[in-house]
């Protein structure tokens, strides 16, 4: 959208596309390949904010995450997710086999999914984290779920 702007992005509408001030080619590398080419076996914190291919990256790092690599995994999730085709159940499926919870990060907690429900889908601004489960006990947690009228608790 602009050199230092904030939004810029890698997938993007036709509004975005007509108010952009220009593009540019870039290259892409997945966080398995950079940590590799660099021999880097454990990652504390990642925190991914790519303005809607947060999915994208996190798939780009599926065999750090199958090995349990990493701590945590923060990655934003909003609207813009939606032009990439990309929903919060993905991640959901991604990680699944892996030693990860997932948990949206609140103002002092992190708030644990047992599973995917489509409420979670809303597109709503968060930050949500892949937390490894022998680290879960690092944060104030809280978990709950969904009951049968669709209301977390």
């Amino acid at each position: 959208m602009s050199p230092t702007g904030g939004t810029n992005s890698l997938v993007f509408d036709k509004e975005m596309e007509s108010a952009a001030l220009g593009f540019e080619d870039v290259e892409l590398v997945t966080i398995d390949q950079f940590c590799k080419d660099r021999q880097i076996n454990h990652i504390h914190l990642i925190k991914c904010d790519t303005e809607g291919n947060d999915l994208n990256v996190l798939r780009g790092a599926l065999a750090l995450l199958k090995n349990g690599s990493i701590d945590v995994f923060q990655f934003e999730y909003n609207y813009r997710w939606i032009n990439a085709a990309a929903f919060l159940k993905d991640v959901f499926s991604l990680v699944e086999g892996t030693p990860y919870v997932i948990a949206r990060v609140m103002t002092d907690y992190i708030e644990v999914f047992d599973r995917w429900h489509p409420e979670l889908d809303r597109f709503f601004q968060s930050n949500y984290a892949l937390v490894h489960s022998a680290k879960v006990k690092l944060f104030r947690a809280r978990q709950g779920t969904f009951d049968k009228s669709n209301t977390y608790a």
